[in-house]
């Protein structure tokens, strides 16, 4: 069939209506009054209907009736609209005239594969229709922001503290324990940082309904802080609730009437009458100043912090009523967390017992070592106290950076403790190194302290200056203050200093002990003062190592840190004395496997 025989069968009514251009004779005399077709259409015989399916192929039908069925193509919409009507007005009488020979053929059979064939060439074309038919658009997906997770402060005072076992910890090893205030708003910045990321980025990309969804979220959490400090039903517990009303606020800024500045201000007038005394500096330099500076992510971030810290004061006070309760129960919640802690396998004690027979080795060659000629007397045999107190020392004064992994299960909590202490005792050791070899350069008497230079030493390594330059300068000019030295003096001072602070700077980035010979002695003497300190057995011991203890320390080198030394034996004892009392069982049984497995080595290598 030929493109020029198919005509559009959406063809518009202004186009049918055209009046057709005259018939030229031949159509003239061929045309048929319709008035004589019969349109009756005759019986379908099963024999035709055999036939047809039988045949296997399509006829063809006229072209006057196929043009009926396909839409022309475009070059053909191009053609002009003469064209159209001559072929619109064929195909009329294309139709009476086939139509008026199925009449005169008397052939049931051709009629019925017409009517076959124009049902197959209607399914044909609806086919191709829906195969060319695009699918329909899908529906855009939603682009609104999504709110943000809200902060959620579980009801309760353990809702408000970072770990409930650190804080029973703590107060166990020191009754007047107050959570600091940095450490407390570090740990709520976990929560919160995400929410300033996110409303920053809102805000930066000109979003903001989302800028504002975090913006309530953390008004929400403004209302539920301070709403924690007042007892609820009072009158401050409803103002706050009326001047926090975040769903008034969302209302408003719905309505375009929202301000930020409005916000703040009626939050200044809020903080002075609900912080601590203490705070109204703090209180007053926010009002005045952060609240109206930087961007509105930095003044929510500093009203943020603020909240924390009036929450860190409240969760303080809160402590200092509940403290005699929760020692006298402390060791036994202790102990029932550790025992939970090993059921779900977070603990393994391979680091408790590497720790143990450590020290327990150092120990018994001590012991072996003053008993040369091997008597093994049971007064002198070393005791699990004396394994205990080793193992404290060698762990509150090892190199740093200390691997949080070397450290025993049960003082885990005490890791921090253990770095600070650690460090401690490194700056104590450098800064008696210095001042005992200026004394032997000055030909002064060791024993006899200069604790203002010692004092201003420490400040110097306290700074911890990135320069190594910078803390010789900041360690000589504590040492030239109110003396005179010659020149020569002060430049072997100087390389002295310089090779003390050297060693103990690579000592840190090394996590190994100083290889400075001063350094490594004074270390040695320190640790074994305060082993004789914790070792000490009887009450008698005790008192005479701690009357005698500032006699020992000049003796030794370190007579102007007599008071830090005693400060951290004390809290080495104390830690001690809490980490028994809830994990005795445990250490118990560590000594027990150590001691087992040593009689196993020297059966086997008897």
């Amino acid at each position: 069939m030929s493109t020029s025989d198919r005509v559009d069968p959406d063809y518009t009514m202004e186009e049918a209506l055209v009046p057709p251009e005259p018939l030229s004779d031949e159509e003239a005399a061929s045309e048929v009054n319709v008035n004589d077709i019969n349109l009756t259409m005759p019986p379908i015989s099963d024999d035709d209907v055999d036939n047809d399916d039988a045949v296997g192929h399509i006829h063809t039908p006229p072209p006057r009736i196929a043009a009926r069925f396909y839409r022309p193509t475009q070059t053909r919409r191009k053609d002009s609209a003469a064209s159209s009507r001559r072929n619109s007005i064929s195909s009329a009488h294309s139709r009476c005239s086939s139509a008026h020979n199925y009449t005169r053929r008397n052939s049931d059979g051709h009629q019925s594969k017409l009517i076959a064939q124009h049902l197959r060439r209607t399914s044909f074309l609806e086919d191709r229709k829906a195969r060319l038919t695009p699918p329909a658009t899908p529906l855009k997906a939603s682009t609104k922001a999504q709110p943000p997770l809200p902060i959620v402060l579980a009801p309760g005072l353990s809702g408000l503290l970072p770990q409930n076992r650190v804080v029973v910890h703590e107060l166990a090893i020191n009754r007047e324990y107050r959570i600091p205030a940095d450490e407390y708003c570090e740990h709520r910045a976990t929560f919160q940082q995400p929410l300033f990321e996110g409303m920053r980025a809102e805000l930066h990309s000109n979003e903001s309904e989302a800028g504002f969804m975090y913006f309530a979220t953390m008004m929400r959490y403004f209302k539920e802080s301070l709403q924690r400090l007042v007892r609820p039903g009072a009158f401050m517990h409803k103002t706050i609730g009326e001047v926090l009303d975040v769903e008034l606020a969302e209302q408003q800024f719905q309505m375009g009437s929202f301000s930020y500045e409005k916000f703040f201000t009626a939050v200044s007038s809020l903080l002075p009458k609900l912080c601590a005394p203490y705070r109204d500096d703090e209180c007053k330099d926010l009002v005045t100043n952060k609240l109206h500076q930087g961007t509105l992510v930095d003044r929510v971030e500093a009203l943020t912090g603020f909240i924390d810290v009036m929450l860190c004061d409240y969760v303080n006070y809160m402590l200092s009523t509940a403290a005699p309760q929760l020692i006298e129960s402390g060791p036994q919640y202790e102990a029932k967390k550790f025992d939970e802690a090993l059921e779900k396998g977070h603990h393994k004690l391979t680091a408790a017992v590497e720790a143990w027979r450590s020290a327990r080795l150092r120990v018994l060659a001590e012991a072996s070592k003053r008993d040369p000629e091997g008597i093994n007397h049971a007064k002198n045999r070393p005791t699990a106290d004396k394994f205990y107190a080793q193992m404290m020392v060698d762990l509150f004064t090892q190199a740093l950076p200390i691997r949080e992994e070397t450290v025993p299960e049960m003082l885990l909590l005490d890791y921090k403790r253990m770095q600070r202490l650690s460090l401690a005792s490194q700056r104590i050791v450098t800064a008696a190194a210095i001042l005992l070899q200026c004394k032997n350069i000055l030909k002064r008497d060791v024993r006899s302290p200069w604790k203002a230079e010692a004092a201003r030493i420490m400040l110097v390594l306290e700074a911890k200056h990135d320069k190594m330059e910078t803390t010789v300068h900041g360690v000589m000019v504590a040492l030239e203050a109110g003396r005179t030295m010659p020149a020569a003096t002060k430049t072997h001072l100087r390389a002295l200093v310089t090779k003390v602070v050297q060693a103990s700077q690579d000592s840190i980035l090394n996590g190994a002990e100083p290889q400075e010979p001063v350094l490594r002695l004074l270390l040695t003497r320190l640790r074994g003062h305060m082993f004789a300190r914790l070792g000490a057995g009887s009450a008698s011991e005790k008192v005479k190592a701690a009357s005698t203890a500032g006699e020992r320390l000049a003796g030794l080198g370190l007579a102007e840190f007599a008071t830090e030394v005693r400060e951290i034996v004390d809290e080495l004892a104390r830690v001690g004395a809490v980490d028994r009392a809830a994990h005795t069982k445990w250490w118990e049984a560590v000594s027990e496997k150590v001691q087992q497995e040593e009689a196993a080595t020297s059966t086997t290598v008897a």
